[in-house]
């Protein structure tokens, strides 16, 4: 039971974050307080804290250092989001890896579900939008809505693929 109430409590309180944020985000008084993070370091962090008892989750640390201009917080929640929704829709092992190039970092996360109707993917960024397949899981609607704003405030942008047996969701910041 206890476990259960945990559970729950935290799923009010991840529902009751995105509502402030997005009431945020409408007012546009989020704040973000960009610094320079050393991507590697920071990535392998942050997964390690989510994965937690979890084996779903692994992080190909790269040959290369990377820095970028980002706030640590919400870049933790990008991360958190991108990842909880491949646990919630794929079901299936998460793998993240970085790619650099002239001037920007990518973090790529893939799962191995069935990826976002196509559909969907014109709205998928909306304020609210649960695409077809989401009915059976509990959601508000926002977590990508608020990972691509989050993204964009931090001079970056996200990108989403369905590929043959993948899906690819690509967090781009500028490198420092």
């Amino acid at each position: 039971y206890l476990s259960v109430i945990i559970r729950k409590c935290d799923e009010v309180s991840k529902l009751t974050n995105d509502l402030f944020l997005h009431s945020l985000s409408d007012l546009d008084k989020l704040k973000i307080h960009a610094e320079s993070v050393p991507l590697c370091a920071f990535v392998e962090d942050v997964v390690t804290e989510i994965a937690g008892e979890h084996n779903d989750v692994t992080f190909h640390k790269p040959e290369f250092e990377a820095t970028v201009s980002a706030d640590k917080n919400r870049l933790t929640q990008i991360i958190e989001n991108l990842i909880n929704n491949s646990r919630k829709y794929a079901k299936t092992p998460i793998d993240i890896h970085l790619t650099q190039s002239q001037g920007s970092v990518e973090i790529h996360f893939t799962d191995y579900g069935s990826g976002i109707p196509d559909s969907d993917m014109p709205f998928i960024f909306d304020k609210f939008y649960r695409g077809k397949n989401a009915d059976k899981e509990q959601g508000s609607g926002l977590g990508l809505y608020i990972v691509k704003y989050l993204a964009e405030k931090m001079g970056g942008t996200v990108l989403l693929h369905n590929h043959v047996g993948s899906f690819e969701a690509i967090v781009t910041l500028p490198a420092k």
